[in-house]
């Protein structure tokens, strides 16, 4: 006899004696309640009867219960294998069980845990479609085989978020795409003042935001309308180069009308840091009008100035004219009018100079605290500084022309001594004739010696060039007076 049929057999002596007992006492209250025979019986039976239907009602309602278990065992049971099926999970351990309420209780806590795992999961995937829907959308592709396709195993799921991913990495490179070329473009429209009748182009231009459509499409023809203005604006920088250029060499031109100082300039100069650009091309046109203003309001100082300096220059040039010899060889009267030119310019200096010192005079008056410089000092003070430097050129040229006569006539004097006394050789030794072409070798070294030290001194007078070369074309006509004369002597010598 096994352990549970010893247990049943204890229960059911237990609950005989349980029986036997109560009955029992039944028994004995109604012998002292004095019942005859018949009724004590009766009542027995009534009890037996109680006690049997109870027995059945308990019996039935435990049936009912055992009944329900198994259909909610059945029920959750589907349930259970519709959404493993659903999901894909498989229960591992999956048994015999120990009566029907355990069994019912599994089946039961298995479909709460599936049902979780459905809801969080149709929320994943809910989550996955709605947001591949929006990707699909901007990237301009088809969603259909994506939406009509639910399923929500792992590995389905999976396979969407790694599409989600990848979708979402090729709109972030779209998206920036589309930003640099938008930058780059709205630069560019902004600084050329780009229009056109294009409503697309016009869309793009007026556009916030245009990186909800990342369209392959789309993307094309914002690059083609980029790379169009790219090539427009390459052009207009081109132009913008041109006008800037323009702009400097007015800018420079203003600069020397209005003798602005250098270091005005250079600040001005570095100040900028594109040369090219929209905003250095409007301070070029500030710093001009400021120019032109400075310029009206000094003008009567400034175009005396430029005559007085025109005039000068003029003079310069003149002095330079005169040092080439070559120029007295033309004829037509050119030297004449040379001379008549310069003398009216020698006339014309100082008027010019007396009119802009009372120029000056005038504007310091009618603008007390204002200065009025050139390079930062008074107009005046720059003429005269020129005038000293001038005359002190002047004195230094006429020191190097006395140097240069002087050695002229140095090596004069050693070209005639040196013939003197070659001479004088010969007439004392018959054998002495191969010396004359070293000596003729020598006074030709000594000219050239001579026309180098004049051309290395380009200040010396026309006169004093005419005279050494004079000097120096009358020493081969003593050389030959004095071969003459040894010649002479020699073949005396010979005849007697």
């Amino acid at each position: 006899m096994d352990s549970t049929t010893e247990r049943h057999l204890s229960a059911g002596q237990n609950l005989l004696e349980i029986l036997d007992s109560n009955l029992q006492t039944l028994q004995n209250i109604w012998n002292e309640m004095g019942l005859p025979e018949y009724e004590r019986k009766e009542r027995l039976q009534n009890t037996v009867k109680q006690i049997n239907n109870l027995l059945s009602d308990m019996i039935a309602e435990e049936e009912g219960f055992m009944d329900l278990a198994t259909r909610r065992i059945e029920y959750f049971k589907t349930e259970v294998n519709a959404l493993e099926k659903e999901l894909s999970l498989q229960e591992e351990n999956e048994g015999d069980f120990l009566g029907l309420v355990v069994e019912e209780h599994y089946y039961r806590q298995r479909l709460k845990q599936l049902r979780e795992e459905e809801k969080r999961r149709k929320a994943l995937y809910s989550d996955l479609i709605e947001n591949l829907q929006i990707l699909y959308t901007r990237l301009g592709e088809d969603f259909s085989s994506i939406s009509s396709n639910f399923d929500l195993s792992t590995e389905h799921l999976d396979a969407l978020s790694a599409q989600l991913k990848r979708k979402r990495e090729l709109c972030k490179s779209r998206s920036a795409m589309l930003k640099v070329n938008m930058a780059e473009i709205k630069s560019m429209v902004e600084e050329m003042h780009y229009t056109t009748k294009s409503s697309f182009k016009n869309s793009l231009i007026m556009a916030e935001d245009i990186t909800q459509n990342c369209s392959l499409q789309f993307l094309k023809s914002v690059q083609s309308f980029h790379d169009e203005l790219k090539h427009e604006y390459a052009k207009f920088i081109e132009q913008r180069k041109l006008i800037c250029e323009e702009k400097i060499a007015q800018l420079n031109q203003m600069w020397n009308c209005c003798k602005i100082a250098s270091e005005r300039r250079q600040l001005f100069i570095t100040s900028i840091k594109d040369k090219y650009s929209t905003k250095a091309l409007m301070q070029y046109d500030n710093e001009i009008n400021n120019l032109e203003k400075f310029y009206e309001s000094r003008k009567p100082v400034l175009q005396l100035y430029e005559e007085w300096e025109n005039l000068w220059q003029m003079k310069i040039n003149f002095e330079k004219r005169g040092l080439d010899a070559v120029r007295f060889f033309n004829r037509g009267g050119a030297l004449l009018q040379e001379e008549k030119e310069r003398k009216l310019i020698e006339h014309k200096l100082p008027k010019i100079k007396s009119k802009l010192e009372q120029a000056v005079y005038l504007w310091n008056d009618q603008h007390p605290g204002e200065l009025l410089p050139y390079d930062g000092i008074c107009f005046l003070t720059k003429i005269n500084n020129i005038e000293t430097e001038y005359a002190q050129q002047k004195e230094k040229e006429k020191v190097e022309k006395k140097k240069a006569r002087n050695r002229c006539l140095e090596e004069e004097a050693k070209c005639v001594s040196k013939i003197v006394r070659t001479s004088s050789l010969r007439q004392k030794s018959p054998n002495c004739r191969p010396l004359i072409p070293k000596m003729c070798a020598s006074l030709t070294k000594s000219k050239s010696t001579v026309v180098q030290i004049t051309k290395q001194s380009p200040n010396i007078s026309n006169n004093n060039q005419r005279k050494a070369s004079t000097s120096l074309l009358d020493v081969p006509l003593l050389r030959k007076d004095e071969e003459k004369k040894q010649h002479n002597s020699v073949s005396i010598c010979k005849f007697d």
